[in-house]
């Protein structure tokens, strides 16, 4: 619930690799809901989602997952996270990485509007 209250406040750019939402998890009913929960939330003003493709080559995000914090009043993070742990980094270098992978991934990713089109696609592949 926390999330969504953090969704519903902040500036949010979500880039999602394809496998993530391909990868069927539970009861296709559950999935054609959390599809769908995707694209409600691409829909508010506040929110920008892209799917990285399947054929997009070899880029950062295969190296694990990230998120990328930034502040208007207070220095900028980057969260990351395994299966064994979790932790913020706040080095520069750290800060540099994570920006360049990002810029790397949107630029792969589909715009917007495809991206959610895809999901839309998808919700019917979920039976």
């Amino acid at each position: 619930m926390g999330r969504q209250v953090v969704l519903g406040r902040a500036q949010v750019h979500l880039l999602i690799d394809e496998g993530a939402l391909r990868r069927h998890l539970g009861e296709p009913a559950m999935m054609r809901a959390q599809l769908r929960h995707l694209i409600a939330l691409a829909g508010r003003a506040n929110i920008s989602m892209q799917v990285v493709p399947f054929e997009a080559p070899a880029h950062p995000g295969l190296e694990g997952p990230f998120v990328r914090l930034e502040f208007t009043d207070q220095p900028a993070l980057v969260y990351v996270e395994s299966r064994s742990t979790s932790t913020f980094l706040e080095e520069e270098r750290h800060l540099n990485d994570a920006r360049l992978a990002w810029q790397k991934l949107r630029a792969l990713a589909l715009p917007p509007e495809e991206s959610v089109g895809l999901i839309a696609k998808l919700i019917g592949k979920s039976t």
